[in-house]
Order: C-alpha cells, then sequence, then structure tokens
C-alpha cells in the first residue's frame, strides 16, 4: 500500500515535469490579478471618493467580474492542466509504463488530478492575497471585504474546477489529444446545444411564437453545461450568494469527476492512440453530436446571412449533417475509404434530422392553430405591439422585477372570440410575419391596413400560461378593448396615469403643437389637481377616439422615486464605458436630485406618452386655470422651411394635388424633368415624394394640416403616411409632423 510520503513525492514529482505550467499559471496570474488591480486603481489615485467606489466591486478582480482577460485565462488555464495531466493516457508505451507500476488506477488518477489542481490553485490563493493586499495599500480593504474577496475566489476555484473535470472527462472517453480537446468543447456546451435546440427551432418555423420569458430548458441550459455556467459564475461580481448557482456548479463538478474516475477505472489500455476510448461508442457519439449541430449550424448561417423563410434551414441541416457524419467518421478512422463504415448510424442521423425538420416545417404538433378551451381559460390579456410605446409605466423604471406587460381580464369571452378569429388569419396566411415582411403580397395589399400585431396570454385555471403572437383585425381589437375598457379597474390597470403616486411626482411638462415641452410651474396641490382632472377624462374617454383621432398635446412626468437597493452590479463591470468615474458622471447626470426636506436620496424618472384629446375638458379647463392654454397652429411666422414625405399611395390616388397646386413655392425633390409642373408627382410612382416649401403664404395653408406625429394606441403596421418636417427660425429645431 502506497504511503502518504509516497503520495506527496509523486505529486511533486508531476508538477516538477510540468514546471513550465506551473510558471505560465504564476506568471500570468500575477499580472492579471494585483499588477492590473494596481494600475487600474493607481490611474483613480487622484480622486479618493471615486477610488472608495470601488469597494462595491473590488472583488471582481479576483474573479474576471472585472476583467474579461482574466475569465478567458481561468479558462485556458483549466483546458491546459487537464490536457497535460492526462496525455499519458494518449500514448501506448506511457499508459503501459504507468499502468506497470504498484499503483492501482484510482490512485494514478489521483496524483495527476492533485497534482494538476495544485498547478492552478497555489498560484490563484497568492495571487488573491497579493490582490487583497493591493486594495488594504489603496485604503479600500475591510475585514468584511476581504471576506467578500475570499468568497469571490472559491467561486473562481469553481468554475475553474468545471472546466478542468470537463477537460478529463473528456479525456476518459477519448484516445488521442486532438479527440480530448474536441471532446472538452463538446461535452461544455452540448447540454446547452440540445435544451435550446427546440426553442430555436419553434421560434424559426412557427409563424405565432412569442417569448415573455425563457422557457425552462433555456434557463436549464446556463446550469446544466459547463461552459456557460463557467461564464455565468465569473461574470457576476456576488455570484457566491447564487444558492441556485453554486449548487448547479457543484452537483456538475461532483458528476464530471464521479464519472471520469469510473470510467478510468475500465479504460482499456489499447485504446491509446484511437480517437475514442470504447469501440461500441463511436456510432453513439456520431448520432448525438452530428444532430443538434448540424441543425445549430444551418440556423447559425441562416441568421448571420439574413436569410428569411426556412427553406435555407432545411437546406443547410440536410447539407450538414451528411458533412458531419463524414467528417467524425474521417476524424476516428483518420482513412477516406472508411467514410461510409458506419452508413447505419449515418442514416439514423440524417432521417432523424429530416423528420424533425419535417415535423416543424409541417406543424404536425398544431402549434399554430393551437387554442386552448374556452371553460379552462381564467384570464385572457392581449398586448398590441403599438403599447410598447403608446403606455409607459413607472413600474417599468422602480419594480425589481419584470412587470407582467399583459393586462388580464376575466371577461374571456371578449378576447376569446378575437383569438378565434385571428386563428382563422392564421390559416389563410395572415401572420405577423407575413405583415411586416417586405417579400410578401401582403405588404403591399391595401387589406394590410386592416391588421395589426398583438400577443395573446391565456391564463389556465391550472395556472399555467401560454403565449402566442396573432395578426389581428383592427376594428376587432379596437371593438374589444371598447368593451374591456368599460370595466373601470381594467381601464385603470391599463392606464399608466393610474399607476403614478402623485405625491412623488416631482415636475409636469407639456408639449403641444411646437413639440418643445414646457415644465409647468405648479405646486405640489395644483399638479395633484390637474392630474386628478387628467384621470377623470382618461375614465370617461371613448376608447375608440384613441384609435381614430390624433391628440393635441402631451405631457410628460419627472417621478421621484428612492430605490430599495443599491445600483445592481451584477452586470459584466468589463462591459461598462471606460470604468467606474464615467459611469459615475453618467449616474449623477441622471439622478442628480437629493431632497432638501428630510435628506434622503432618490432617483428620478420620467415617463412619457400620457397624451392629450380635443375631448379631455377637465384637463384643458384645469390647464387654462393655471394660465396655460394648448396651441393647435403653428404660425407662419415661426417656420424657416418645411419638407413634405408624401407617399406612393399618396401620389397615386392624386390626394394632395389640390394643396400641391396652391403652393407657390413647392419644389418637387424627386423631379427628374424640368419641363413638369413642380408638384407632379415624382418618376418613381411607388416611392416616396419629397418637396420642399419656402414661402410664408404656402405654410398659413399647410398649417392646418399639421398634426402630432404620436405613438399610435393601436397601430396599423402596413399603413403609410404622409409627413412633413418642419425647420423653427429659433433654434433651428427641426420637426416631424403627421399631414392630413
Amino acid at each position: 500500500m502506497i504511503s502518504k510520503i509516497s503520495y506527496i513525492k509523486l505529486i511533486r514529482e508531476d508538477i516538477r515535469h510540468r514546471g513550465w505550467l506551473a510558471a505560465l499559471s504564476g506568471v500570468l496570474l500575477f499580472l492579471s490579478m494585483p499588477v492590473y488591480t494596481l494600475i487600474y486603481l493607481d490611474s483613480y489615485s487622484e480622486d479618493p471618493e471615486v477610488l472608495k467606489e470601488f469597494a462595491d466591486t473590488f472583488s471582481g478582480f479576483i474573479n474576471g467580474y472585472n476583467s474579461a482577460f482574466l475569465i478567458i485565462l481561468i479558462g485556458i488555464l483549466a483546458f491546459a492542466v487537464g490536457i497535460s495531466g492526462f496525455q499519458f493516457m494518449h500514448k501506448k508505451e506511457k499508459l503501459d509504463f504507468y499502468h506497470g507500476l504498484a499503483l492501482k488506477r484510482h490512485q494514478l488518477f489521483a496524483i495527476s488530478y492533485l497534482a494538476g489542481l495544485f498547478l492552478f490553485l497555489i498560484p490563484y490563493i497568492v495571487c488573491t492575497v497579493l490582490t487583497i493586499l493591493v486594495g488594504a495599500v489603496k485604503g479600500i480593504m475591510t475585514l468584511s471585504l476581504a471576506g467578500e474577496c475570499f468568497l469571490t475566489m472559491g467561486t473562481g476555484i469553481l468554475a475553474f474546477l468545471l472546466i478542468y473535470h470537463t477537460c478529463i472527462f473528456a479525456g476518459m472517453l477519448t484516445g488521442r489529444s486532438v479527440t480530448m480537446f474536441l471532446g472538452t468543447l463538446v461535452i461544455g456546451v452540448y447540454p446547452s446545444l440540445v435544451l435550446t435546440l427546440l426553442p430555436s427551432l419553434r421560434d424559426a418555423f412557427f409563424q405565432t411564437t412569442y417569448n415573455v420569458h425563457d422557457s425552462i430548458p433555456e434557463k436549464l441550459s446556463e446550469y446544466l453545461s459547463p461552459f456557460p455556467l463557467f461564464i455565468r459564475m465569473l461574470e457576476q461580481n456576488n455570484s457566491y450568494s447564487n444558492v441556485f448557482m453554486i449548487t448547479a456548479a457543484l452537483v456538475l463538478i461532483v458528476l464530471l469527476l464521479a464519472a471520469s474516475i469510473m470510467l478510468y477505472r475500465i479504460y482499456p489500455s489499447e485504446s491509446a492512440g484511437n480517437a475514442l476510448a470504447f469501440k461500441f461508442t463511436p456510432p453513439v457519439f456520431k448520432v448525438l453530436i452530428s444532430i443538434p449541430t448540424a441543425v445549430f449550424i444551418s440556423l447559425l448561417v441562416k441568421s448571420f446571412i439574413g436569410a428569411s423563410g426556412t427553406k435555407w434551414i432545411i437546406i443547410l441541416s440536410m447539407l450538414a449533417i451528411v458533412l458531419l457524419c463524414g467528417l467524425i467518421e474521417f476524424i476516428y478512422w483518420q482513412d477516406l475509404k472508411m467514410l461510409l463504415k458506419g452508413w447505419r448510424s449515418s442514416v439514423i442521423a440524417i432521417g432523424f434530422v429530416a423528420v424533425l425538420l419535417a415535423v416543424f416545417q409541417f406543424d404536425f404538433t398544431g402549434y399554430d392553430t393551437y387554442l386552448p378551451k374556452e371553460e379552462k381559460i381564467a384570464r385572457i390579456g392581449t398586448l398590441p405591439d403599438s403599447f410598447a410605446s403608446y403606455f409607459w409605466y413607472p413600474e417599468d423604471y422602480t419594480s425589481e422585477d419584470d412587470r407582467e406587460s399583459f393586462v388580464l381580464s376575466d371577461d374571456v369571452d371578449v378576447l376569446y372570440n378575437l383569438a378565434q378569429s385571428e386563428i382563422e388569419n392564421v390559416k389563410k396566411g395572415i401572420t405577423p410575419n407575413t405583415l411586416y415582411s417586405s417579400q410578401t403580397s401582403m405588404q403591399t395589399d391595401k387589406d394590410s391596413d386592416n391588421y395589426i400585431c398583438a400577443a395573446f396570454c391565456f391564463e389556465l385555471e391550472s395556472g399555467k400560461k401560454v403565449y402566442r403572437n396573432y395578426c389581428v383585425s383592427y376594428n376587432e381589437t379596437l371593438e374589444a378593448f371598447t368593451k374591456l375598457c368599460q370595466k373601470e379597474d381594467y381601464r385603470k390597470e391599463l392606464f399608466p396615469i393610474f399607476h403614478v403616486e402623485k405625491e412623488n411626482v416631482s415636475s409636469v411638462s407639456l408639449q403641444d403643437i411646437y413639440i418643445t415641452p414646457e415644465e409647468l410651474l405648479l405646486t405640489a396641490e395644483q399638479r395633484t389637481e390637474l392630474l386628478s382632472a387628467y384621470e377623470k377624462d382618461v375614465l370617461n374617454t371613448d376608447i375608440r377616439k384613441l384609435g381614430s383621432e390624433v391628440p393635441i398635446g402631451e405631457f410628460s412626468l419627472t417621478i421621484r422615486h428612492v430605490p430599495n437597493k443599491e445600483t445592481n452590479t451584477n452586470q459584466p463591470f468589463h462591459s461598462w464605458v471606460n470604468g467606474t468615474r464615467e459611469w459615475n458622471a453618467a449616474v449623477n447626470t441622471a439622478f442628480p436630485v437629493t431632497s432638501s426636506e428630510d435628506e434622503t436620496n432618490y432617483k428620478t424618472f420620467s415617463i412619457g406618452s400620457l397624451y392629450i384629446y380635443e375631448d379631455y375638458e377637465n384637463t384643458l379647463s384645469c390647464l387654462e386655470k393655471y394660465g396655460y392654454k394648448i396651441k393647435r397652429l403653428i404660425r407662419a411666422e415661426d417656420i424657416d422651411s418645411v419638407t413634405l414625405y408624401l407617399s406612393g399611395d399618396s401620389m397615386k390616388n392624386k390626394k394632395w394635388n389640390d394643396l400641391l397646386a396652391s403652393f407657390s413655392s413647392a419644389k418637387d425633390e424627386n423631379n427628374s424633368d424640368p419641363d413638369k409642373a413642380a408638384y407632379e408627382q415624382s418618376d418613381e410612382k411607388d416611392a416616396t415624394s419629397m418637396f420642399t416649401i419656402t414661402a410664408p403664404e404656402d405654410f398659413r395653408l399647410l398649417a392646418e394640416h399639421l398634426y402630432l406625429n404620436p405613438s399610435d394606441f393601436l397601430d396599423r403596421g402596413g399603413t403609410s403616411r404622409d409627413y412633413a418636417e418642419v425647420t423653427f427660425k429659433k433654434e433651428n429645431n427641426t420637426f416631424t409632423y403627421l399631414l392630413k
């Protein structure tokens, strides 16, 4: 039985043989940790206040949060240590020699494993201590921060072990160093590849997909794959506090190590020099690797070249699976004559890919036409695309968690009937993709003006939520919202003004036809009265008017907010722009406010798109009461020049011919024939025509046709619009207006 002293001697001997790697690890870690930290902090030594703020992220100098290079270095060292420690298994003479020693296999494994671990562990711990000393010299270090640094060091070691164990496990399955390296790459990403494959195919092939959050397989892929988990652990400053992440890392580390030990016990000595260690594995690995890889390559290439449709996914997938099967056979046999030796497994792989693509191409699962049974639905919500710009909610700025985008209603029948009609649209080929795609006939079809894109959320009685994205009828959707908003609770949930705590509003600004915002000089009580009047108008307005009328003005609110927690430090530090000094300057500029009343530090944010319509009598009356009147028309004397952009449809239908004929200064910028009248449409019938106007008398004629260009309550994706760019004399500002 080997003694402990012999163990230590053998480990030391192994380290001595790999002395080049020990020196390389020490030098690179020394430069990447204490030296980099010293240089970085020294550049801010002139500003003690900024230097102190590094305490929040100082531990990031130990795990790579503050330096992407350190993350890469730890990964490379794990590769190098793993391959150099077990490369003896891939040379027959060395393997026979080691297996001829009076040592059991698990003892040989332990010696190589521990020697490799010490090659990284010792310099990493030493450099961690030196980095902490640098912080102490700079006056940043405290006892609690030092403890944080050692915890961060622990996550760095776990991240190293993830790659180290992956590399060893790959070595137990292969018989060459090259295939060991390739095997490490495959094992490192394979779970992510498999788990994200079906969601990726669903998004590529199906027409009604809508992703609110990552699916369960996509979330699991970050924790079940060594490489993504490695990066996730090191790019966060306090990943040691993420219990789920640490647990996932420990489980993977233990499983990979246990599997490696078990495989080494049965590792056949004659496998040295072969591509794979076990004879039964080549066809199995070929099928398991080639199928997801071929599909992934096709999706990647399609995305890279920007191809539309699914035709190229199918063609590229079939081409890739054939080439991969041949490549894997060549790697195994290293003989072109043997490419067809494993033809059975190749047929299985090619057939599986063909069947998989057919299932998605022809939607055998009925995904696009699926609609939950009405009796199983508890609530339904719909979210038109235009709501993202039409509604600004305070929770988007103050909530630590993502706000639920859908306003769910228990009036199931209203939206269920709408969803049923849109299933018929899907069957007719009317989908969000066809509505927005320039390569489909629907883009130029007049009927396209009658549709909008809207996502649906079906909350089932079981609590499960089903999401779909449909191309819905504009009129039917507007009518559905009109019915839903008859309930005051739903209307209050839908409109952002009812989410605003009035006592936290620090200022109100008003935009009218001149667009430039004007801050209203009001007291806190007056602001509350104005916002209350606005709430009354929102509750009383006819929803149909929001879809047909153009607002005459817009409120924007500046709101105070006391954060519940400090600035999020979980974003990669190395992605910030030029470090902490510029970042803090940006924060101080955006959030400069400090309460003088209770000395409480707070941040401010602004929400806009609180539109004012002509029938908002309470709001308009309150504004006039405080001396503010919304301007509806632009005065001709304020305009310097105007450029009109008229759509091809408008020119074809001669919509603006009478108005253009009345202008004395209209110049058709697209007119290539100087003999034509200035107001005739351009030669390119379907293109946008551009006219410039410079005469004051023309400005007066045009003023009554200029309207604000707001976000739409329901946006008609296919509607062509006419615009005017107005340049004002004052400050030479240029704004865009709707032309009606």
